[in-house]
């Protein structure tokens, strides 16, 4: 999906350049579907990506893609609750290290100055770690809305509690357990793919929900 639209392409464009259907690439974009060899093949040529990186990790793929990127990573060393508040966004993807740091990416093909967006606030005298995404000069809410990606790696060891509120296009959560997560805000879309733990979405809006790979209750 990333490779698509860094090439300006929609799905009707793309299908039409693959000779496929939009439903075959919207199957391909959401994980319901793989493209078949010969497909890759022409993938691999046309956007110049060995087919080993189209298969690979999301995380080895994004580093790849996207234009202008800054990163904020402050070490964690007791159980916390995280207090995250992102505001707008395309995406935000929440997922579990192995490590112990707290780590925050913003990434984006059409926000050249991303330095200062993402201010990150650890309370050691208490049990939050607060997360909260400030907008620069010049950045507007309507272009986060639209290009800016957010990926937030907690410590798997360290999470007890975990809050998130945004508005985004797509809210995802992998490889993470915690004993309670809510998200409030809004989303189009939200993924829970290898999690444990209870899960509440406060979303007062129509949204497509995809759960695999979990333990837990969903309200």
């Amino acid at each position: 999906k990333a490779l698509r639209k860094g090439a300006g392409l929609s799905q009707e464009e793309f299908g039409a350049r693959l000779n496929v259907s939009r439903q075959a690439v919207t199957k391909w974009e959401s994980g319901e579907g793989l493209p078949d060899i010969g497909n890759l093949l022409v993938l691999s040529r046309m956007f110049k990506v060995s087919i080993d990186d189209l298969l690979s990790e999301e995380k080895a793929l994004a580093e790849k893609l996207y234009l202008y990127e800054s990163r904020v990573a402050c070490d964690i060393e007791t159980l916390r609750d995280f207090d995250i508040h992102l505001g707008n966004a395309a995406e935000v993807s929440l997922r579990g290290n192995e490590g112990e740091k707290l780590e925050v990416v913003c990434s984006s093909n059409d926000i050249a100055d991303l330095s200062g967006l993402v201010r990150i606030k650890v309370d050691d005298e208490g049990k939050s770690a607060d997360v909260d995404l400030k907008l620069c000069d010049g950045i507007t809410e309507t272009l986060c809305r639209e290009a800016l990606h957010v990926d937030i790696s907690l410590p798997q060891r360290y999470v007890d509690k975990v809050e998130v509120s945004a508005r985004t296009g797509r809210f995802s959560v992998r490889h993470l357990e915690y004993d309670n997560l809510e998200f409030g805000g809004k989303a189009e879309e939200i993924l829970l793919s290898e999690i444990k733990g209870n899960t509440e979405l406060d979303v007062n809006s129509d949204v497509l929900i995809k759960a695999d790979s979990f333990s837990g209750e969903v309200s």
